[in-house]
């Protein structure tokens, strides 16, 4: 019996070291499908007879299902209201970072943005903003929401806290907003 779990610690252990040694899901494209091109950098070659690497810049915002926005209800929108209000107060009294809080609010809003729902999505954008108005993220991203919902002036306004920061982020983000298709309507403005 001794003998039995001791190779089975053994086993364990390999399986682990493997684990922990290989490379991160993160780091492979598991799915086999490539990028989107506006996240997808130059193809590099590494040397002589070896396969081309795409290199994916990470802090471009993911793309979202194409088509216009989805129906969305004003108690759709009231349910979401309320649903931040209780989620914000929650973790406010958890003594949460207000990053933090910011961070997990645009996870959620993105959620929704992604599935073309901008109404709800803007609310949770909104509240991001509120919890740290120094994270680029969700500026950004509740700049883009702004525009698709008809609020330009806000999304302008948005757009200039977000350029005020002028950090790299920042600035990459702006960059991003040069192509970005959620943001076309400021092209003729430049």
């Amino acid at each position: 019996m001794k003998r039995l779990v001791s190779q089975f610690a053994w086993l364990l252990g390999c399986v682990l070291v493997i684990l922990t040694t290989g490379p991160s899901c993160r780091d492979q494209n598991v799915s086999g499908a490539s990028p989107p091109p506006s996240i997808q950098s130059p193809t590099k070659t590494t040397g002589v007879g070896s396969p081309p690497q795409t290199h994916v810049d990470r802090t471009a915002p993911p793309a979202r299902e194409p088509g216009p926005a989805r129906p969305e209800t004003a108690q759709m929108l009231e349910k979401t209201r309320k649903e931040v209000g209780q989620w914000l107060a929650s973790f406010r009294e958890s003594g949460l970072a207000p990053r933090e809080i910011s961070s997990l609010a645009d996870i959620r809003g993105y959620r929704l943005y992604r599935r073309r729902y901008f109404r709800q999505a803007q609310v949770w954008f909104d509240a991001a903003v509120n919890a740290d108005s120094t994270f680029e993220v969700p500026l950004y991203n509740a700049a883009r929401a702004a525009g698709l919902n008809g609020d330009r002036r806000r999304a302008r306004e948005l757009l200039r806290k977000l350029a005020a920061l002028n950090t790299p982020l920042a600035k990459r983000r702006m960059a991003f907003a040069v192509t970005d298709p959620d943001l076309g309507w400021l092209r003729p403005l430049h």
